[in-house]
């Protein structure tokens, strides 16, 4: 059967409409209505996985909804608790492994996981190569030539160039380490992370949800555990990521952490640390930058 004559694809298509169309609504919204659009719709209960991912791809990925707001907007999914653990990290796992970025497409559904394709051993290179690709609307799917697999598809949501946040994996790591309840070892796999995907690098958005992670869980490590990952960190060769480490670090160990720090070759770090040793820095409410 084709993938145009099922129900749940169909279903999908037309969620995606009305998704956008009802998010065009919400421009220049408030912290406070979003989350009560955010909450309506993941406590709908006629809504499946699916459609939530859409939900989520679209409101992260709309710049006049949620422009400096992706950490409120994706700690909002994440806190709800009429989501299921699964659903939360089948979402941080596709920020992590790079799937979102790629041709700036999101996976949504599959249904390779369901007899008989589940029982069917195909390599990644003999996928691609039977592969025919269409797209409707913001719908991008994915149907294989193959006759063991004839009927199977997969359906990407697709959204404009650039519209996904670079800075996803900063709260997908930060997310991994609660879930999973692995904060230790979330926080030393990401801290010296290096991305080695071709496409842009935001391997220090991995670096600094490690950090946030450690300010928020840091009694699950001991002293010195702290000072040498901060002490890796503040060698980072990008100046936002130093600077991260040594806000997390002045608060951890005072003043004396910053030293190195006045003689940091970027100028926003030698302004933080000055300001904090002087007793003017006041940090600003809210998510940390």
């Amino acid at each position: 059967m084709s993938y145009k004559k099922n129900p749940n694809y169909q279903r999908i298509l037309e969620t995606a409409r009305r998704i956008k169309k009802s998010l065009s609504a919400m421009h220049g919204a408030g912290p406070g209505d979003l989350k009560s659009c955010i909450d309506a719709f993941v406590g709908d209960e006629r809504y499946s996985a699916a459609e939530k991912l859409i939900f989520f791809v679209e409101t992260i990925s709309e710049k006049r909804i949620c422009k400096n707001k992706e950490g409120f907007v994706f700690d909002c999914f994440m806190e709800n608790e009429n989501l299921s653990e699964e659903w939360k990290a089948s979402l941080y796992n596709r920020i992590l492994n790079g799937e979102i970025f790629k041709n700036n497409t999101f996976p949504i559904c599959s249904n390779f996981d369901k007899p008989p394709y589940n029982r069917t051993v195909i390599s990644e290179r003999q996928l691609r190569e039977k592969v025919s690709l269409e797209s409707e609307g913001n719908l991008l799917v994915m149907t294989v030539k193959a006759k063991q697999f004839q009927g199977a598809f997969r359906v990407f949501y697709r959204v404009d160039l650039f519209g996904i946040p670079d800075s996803l994996p900063r709260y997908a790591v930060r997310w991994e380490g609660l879930i999973r309840g692995s904060v230790k070892r979330t926080v030393k796999k990401y801290y010296k992370y290096q991305q080695k995907q071709g496409y842009r690098d935001l391997s220090h958005f991995f670096v600094l949800g490690a950090l946030d992670l450690l300010e928020h869980k840091a009694e699950v490590f001991r002293d010195k555990e702290i000072k040498d990952i901060l002490e890796g960190t503040t060698r980072h060769s990008l100046g936002q990521v130093r600077k991260r480490a040594y806000q997390v670090g002045a608060g951890f160990f005072g003043m004396s952490f910053l030293e190195n720090a006045l003689d940091d070759p970027n100028q926003s770090v030698r302004r933080f640390a000055e300001k904090y040793m002087s007793g003017e820095y006041n940090p600003k409410g809210g998510r940390p930058k």
